[in-house]
């Protein structure tokens, strides 16, 4: 797939997504991020490789939160990117920060962030 021209550009991209599985009309996908008891698998999903997926940059696409379900808000953090590796500091402030911006975002009254995850890009820096 090749690259459109300007800012909302379309690029083909490689993904591993859910495989089409009739187990998951009886069971839903899950991924336990603990190990568990009584011989329950950990996973019972199976990917498989996608290729040529569209990937455009929603930074700049016009969305419609009642048509399309996602709002993309920006979130200037107080957090440098190495404060980042601290869990101590992205529970104190990054997620304090994140629950504002939705709160602001949404209208809502309550945010609650029950999971969330790091990830490093090992090629910053």
């Amino acid at each position: 797939m090749s690259s459109a021209a300007g800012p909302n550009r379309v690029l083909g991209g490689i993904v591993y997504a859910l495989r089409n599985d009739a187990v998951y009309l009886k069971e839903k996908p899950y991924n336990l991020r603990y190990i568990p008891v009584h011989d329950i698998p950990q996973t019972n999903i199976q990917y498989e490789l996608v290729r040529d997926i569209p990937i455009s940059d929603l930074r700049s696409a016009d969305l419609d939160p009642e048509r399309n379900d996602i709002r993309v808000v920006e979130l200037q953090s107080k957090l440098s990117y190495d404060d980042f590796a601290s869990e101590e500091l992205v529970e104190k402030v990054y997620l304090r920060e994140a629950r504002d911006c939705i709160r602001k975002a949404t209208g809502t009254q309550e945010v609650y962030i029950f999971e969330w995850q790091v990830r490093f890009d090992l090629w910053v820096k």
